[in-house]
């Protein structure tokens, strides 16, 4: 087995231990607020609980990239990089994106505990969310000024993706909704579904140009 060999076996060990555990703490953290919910009364709806559990993908890669990016050596080992000198390269881009990240999933996690789903009160759940996604998106934009000519068309191809995306998929629900043939989707569905295709339309820009395959 070559070191190339041996550094992505031991990248996917470190990758599938770190899901496991983050799986794990997600399934007895929502056993945990489940229970809390029945208790304390708080409608825990499906849509609040698809909007968790994309708010908290958000925060775990935010947190695997910060910490990945802060420590370079553990970084080479969890994020599709090279080496440790690739990250030290990178690093405004992939701090930026990170907070950009971690920024958007807080929005998301506060707004979906709002009442009566959670304790948050719904202006300061409000707030707090739109300043997420706005700081977000000051975060996004210094990281694509950071970005080289491969990541901005990377991002630039990821928006046409996304837009297409939410055209089709949340467009063409609403559609369907006004013709009768489906329930209509609530708000969160609608907030929640942008962020699923908009990680959705990264994917596919980065995949089709190879960058998902571990290195």
């Amino acid at each position: 087995m070559t070191d190339k060999d041996q550094r992505i076996s031991r990248k996917l060990v470190t990758i599938a231990a770190l899901s496991l555990g983050a799986g794990v703490i997600g399934y007895f953290g929502g056993y945990a607020f489940g229970e809390t919910s029945v208790e304390t009364g708080y409608e825990l709806s499906m849509s609040v609980i698809i909007a968790l559990a994309v708010a908290v993908m958000y925060l775990t890669t935010a947190g695997l990239v910060l910490v990945g990016t802060a420590v370079p050596k553990f970084g080479e080992n969890v994020l599709n990089v090279e080496d440790a000198e690739e990250i030290e390269e990178m690093r405004a881009m992939v701090l930026n994106s990170a907070f950009a990240l971690g920024s958007w999933g807080a929005a998301l996690l506060v707004i979906a505990l709002a009442e009566p789903a959670g304790p948050i009160s719904p202006l300061h759940s409000f707030l707090v969310s739109a300043a997420g996604i706005v700081l977000g998106c000051y975060f996004a934009a210094v990281s694509y000024r950071h970005s080289d000519e491969l990541m901005m068309a990377v991002n630039r191809e990821a928006a046409v993706w996304a837009y297409g995306l939410v055209f089709c998929v949340i467009g063409g629900w609403a559609m369907a909704a006004h013709a009768d043939l489906l329930a209509p989707p609530a708000p969160l569905d609608v907030m929640t579904g942008f962020y699923a295709l908009v990680l959705l339309a990264t994917c596919i820009a980065a995949g089709r140009r190879g960058m998902l395959k571990l290195r």
